[in-house]
């Protein structure tokens, strides 16, 4: 019926990681994406579909409901695990592919990851810069999961997390950092106890 993926720590209890109703999600976001996708509007055709500042509305409204979620609802298994962790990096994962792979044709020829300027050629291309910002906002929203799901095995207050929580929204990497050493911290202030 389903791949056990995750023991409890604490517990006999196993979590299903992915089980049918998992996939028929899985499934319908994929077709969502899909739909929103073939709906987007290429340079060649900008008069139909989607723009990308549509999608980029789009996306973004979908990484600050899983931010809300980690924020407001902690406790919840839908908003520590499956939202943010699963179904907006599942979707957000999907519209970047879509973007990188269908614009990859329009990069320019000095575009790449190799120097910092090839980096600014390559997003000198909405589509790609878009999906940069996708890339961005899936990571972060990933590790504003991980992060609450490890505090609450560490039993840290949540109140303490929500800054950690918010510096990986506006700057990843920093709300990280903070995390990190307010765990550390942490873990000092029990073992000197």
């Amino acid at each position: 019926r389903g791949i056990y993926l995750i023991r409890g720590p604490d517990t006999d209890r196993s979590y299903e990681a992915w089980d049918l109703s998992l996939f028929l999600i899985a499934s319908q976001i994929a077709i969502a994406v899909d739909i929103l996708c073939s709906q987007a509007v290429c340079e060649k055709n900008k008069d139909k579909g989607m723009s990308l500042e549509t999608i980029f509305s789009v996306c973004s409204g979908l990484a600050i409901l899983g931010w809300l979620g980690l924020a407001l609802a902690p406790k919840l298994d839908l908003t520590r695990r499956l939202y943010p962790s699963v179904v907006a990096p599942l979707m957000l994962g999907l519209v970047y592919a879509y973007l990188m792979i269908s614009f990859q044709g329009e990069a320019p020829p000095e575009g790449g990851f190799g120097t910092l300027e090839e980096v600014k050629a390559l997003f000198s291309i909405d589509a790609l810069l878009l999906a940069g910002w996708i890339h961005y906002l899936a990571f972060d929203l990933f590790v504003g999961a991980w992060i609450l799901r490890d505090s609450q095995d560490h039993q840290i207050n949540h109140f303490l997390i929500l800054p950690c929580l918010f510096f990986t929204l506006m700057a990843g990497p920093v709300g990280l950092l903070l995390y990190l050493a307010l765990r550390f911290l942490k873990g000092r202030r029990l073992t000197s106890s």
